[in-house]
């Protein structure tokens, strides 16, 4: 399972440069969450804590100002 998680990482623009053992330290350290329709992984003002990659469905900027 910890294959499949280093490959979608390792397709992410996000870590794009990102050495092997670096990449593969990360993966080793990530938790896979998965959430609800509707749910929020994190709110505005939120401390940085983590990061999160989206594998699978879309998500929503709540904050965007709408004309």
């Amino acid at each position: 399972e910890s294959m499949r998680w280093l490959n979608v990482a390792r397709r992410a623009a996000l870590f794009d440069g990102m050495a092997e053992p670096d990449l593969v330290n990360m993966v080793r350290a990530a938790r896979v969450t998965t959430a609800d329709d509707g749910a929020y992984f994190f709110m505005q003002g939120d401390p940085a804590e983590r990061t999160f990659l989206l594998v699978d469905g879309k998500a929503r900027d709540d904050n965007i100002d709408r004309i």
